[in-house]
């Protein structure tokens, strides 16, 4: 594969798309991806890039997908797809806006995992806190979680002894 390539993967995850960098070039690829090669008289090889990341090949690839377990296309799927292409002259255009409109959305998707990171961190830290007791001002006059605790297990116990004692069992029968 030479640098610039596009590479799709058709087996297991398909529509993952790429473009072969420089370092890359002259590397061989496995069968569960397709080289594609883009006729640069008509597409560039970045607009193809993002055209076959689009909705509209992916509702594509779906109608293609062949298995259940293991989902794969068959490069005659590939050779078959029916890509929208904007005019050469207009592509470099359509190119800045996509790539200024991703770069937005990778600095959302940063913010976003570095937010659900300190939820997560926020959360542990409030369960420490009400595991020890320090989540809410204690009164001193409440009873201690120990004493509640026995006297909880006291009385259970007790209800336990009632169920069992002939009297009680005579007085619910006997109503």
């Amino acid at each position: 594969m030479r640098s610039g390539d596009i590479l799709l993967t058709i087996v297991g995850t398909i529509g993952k798309v790429a473009l072969v960098p420089p370092q890359l070039a002259g590397a061989n690829i496995t069968q569960s991806s397709a080289r594609v090669k883009a006729d640069t008289r008509i597409v560039s090889n970045n607009c193809l890039a993002w055209a076959l990341r689009s909705t509209v090949l992916r509702r594509q690839f779906d109608a293609f997908r062949l298995g259940t377990g293991v989902p794969r296309l068959n490069i005659e799927h590939v050779r078959s797809l029916m890509i929208p292409v904007a005019p050469l002259v207009e592509q470099d255009v359509v190119l800045v806006e996509v790539e200024a409109k991703m770069s937005v959305v990778d600095v959302e998707e940063n913010a976003i995992e570095a937010a659900l990171k300190q939820a997560a961190r926020l959360r542990q830290s409030i369960l420490k806190r009400a595991f020890e007791g320090r989540l809410v001002p204690q009164d001193p006059t409440d009873e201690p979680a120990d004493r509640l605790l026995e006297r909880i297990r006291a009385e259970k116990a007790r209800r336990g002894q009632d169920r069992t004692d002939p009297k009680v069992a005579k007085r619910i029968i006997g109503g």
